[in-house]
């Protein structure tokens, strides 16, 4: 797999065809079923409390480390877990 660079600061990569069709339903499966466990977005005030802000308009859910057989091999792929990933391709 090659990685393509988009950005340097922050590095930014793209990597083509990551994930199979099959996992791509699997990703989906997993979001829909748990699609009430989503969580606003927050930012911390001047005090450091946790707050909702009308700026911040994103959504995210917490999927378990390692929670499936599908998930493992995902996260196996991922590029700082694999050293003969780089720019340069394989």
């Amino acid at each position: 797999r090659k990685l393509e660079p988009l950005c340097a600061d922050p590095p930014v990569y793209l990597v083509r065809n990551f994930l199979s069709a099959r996992e791509l339903e699997h990703l989906d499966a997993l979001i829909t079923s748990r699609r009430a466990a989503f969580k606003q977005s927050v930012t911390d005030d001047a005090g450091g409390k946790k707050i909702s802000s009308a700026e911040r308009t994103s959504f995210s859910l917490h999927l378990p480390k390692a929670a499936d057989t599908t998930l493992r091999a995902i996260e196996a792929r991922e590029p700082s877990a694999r050293p003969g990933w780089s720019t340069m391709g394989s």
